[in-house]
């Protein structure tokens, strides 16, 4: 289920909140590779729930500026092996000005530079046993952007 809700709070200043809200279990799995079975858990890669909450201001003199604040819930890595993602949340800001055709912003992504897991991997890489091996996410990303209409 995904729930979505905007409000104008004044004439320049709005906030959102997206929620996805997954209910996806494996009912029983039996491993291909070890026999193991898995019963009654969450599918590999299925957060229970994310959202997104975001504070937007814009003026009518083209100044703009919007606080982001997304989040996940831990997940499997992998339907066949018991490894869990930890949950995460990051802040995201971005702000500049419009002019008629022309629109300037500077943003930062992951703002508090959290580190975080996007994916795992169960490999046994040095005969010395399966060890868990994470591919993490962005770190905080600083830009700007230039956009032109025509």
């Amino acid at each position: 289920a995904e729930i979505s809700v905007k409000a104008l709070l004044h004439k320049y200043l709005s906030i959102s909140q997206d929620i996805g809200l997954l209910k996806n279990i494996l009912n029983k799995y039996s491993s291909t590779l070890d026999g193991r079975i898995y019963n009654q858990r969450e599918t590999a890669h299925s957060p229970m729930y994310n959202y997104k909450t975001e504070i937007s201001f814009n003026h009518d003199l083209g100044i703009f500026g919007d606080i982001i604040i997304t989040g996940v819930d831990r997940y499997f890595y992998d339907d066949q092996e018991n490894y869990t993602s930890n949950p995460y949340n990051l802040i995201h800001l971005n702000g500049g000005f419009a002019l008629s055709n022309i629109k300037i912003s500077l943003w930062i992504k992951n703002l508090l530079d959290e580190k975080y897991s996007v994916r795992g991997y169960i490999f046994d890489l040095d005969y010395t046993g399966v060890k868990l091996y994470t591919a993490y996410g962005n770190p905080r990303t600083i830009g700007t952007s230039i956009e032109f209409s025509f």
